[in-house]
């Protein structure tokens, strides 16, 4: 079996998961509304209230936190590159497919640093790079769980 060809894709911050997470927010206004509508006490309203804006903040700051980067396939393992680092900062990652869209695929990300990234990766990001995407994605490697040392 023939290896996926080695390609970098650029992964910006997603606006379709920024509007993912936007309606996320909002989807629990319906039931605050109904409440105060329905004459719900002022004390459960707040507590109601304060556990949405407070959901609301961690998910916008979650989505703030994504930085954008590069994600490079070389062969044999993923690698991932912040935008705004140096090349050396460059780290090993374990790229999980989730779903498959054709035009968009949704990645779970897991590397060095020990944290978890769901990222949405979208053909309009690079066209002529998506299909060496989508093939080494699907790539089967001999050994998926293992994440190579970090190379000088």
């Amino acid at each position: 079996m023939h290896s996926a060809p080695a390609v970098r894709f650029p992964v910006p911050r997603s606006a379709r998961a920024g509007r993912a997470l936007a309606w996320m927010c909002l989807a629990p206004a319906a039931p605050c509304l109904y409440g105060w509508a329905s004459g719900l006490p002022a004390a459960a309203l707040a507590a109601i209230g304060a556990s949405w804006l407070l959901a609301a903040a961690v998910i916008f700051l979650q989505w703030r936190g994504m930085r954008a980067g590069q994600l490079r396939w070389d062969g044999q393992a993923w690698w991932w590159l912040p935008d705004d680092a140096a090349q050396a900062d460059e780290h090993a990652v374990s790229v999980a497919l989730h779903l498959d869209l054709q035009s968009a695929v949704l990645v779970r990300m897991t590397g060095a640093p020990g944290r978890v990234q769901w990222r949405w990766l979208a053909c309009v990001a690079a066209p002529s790079r998506w299909r060496d995407l989508r093939r080494a994605l699907y790539q089967r490697s001999l050994a998926p769980s293992t994440v190579p040392e970090p190379h000088p």
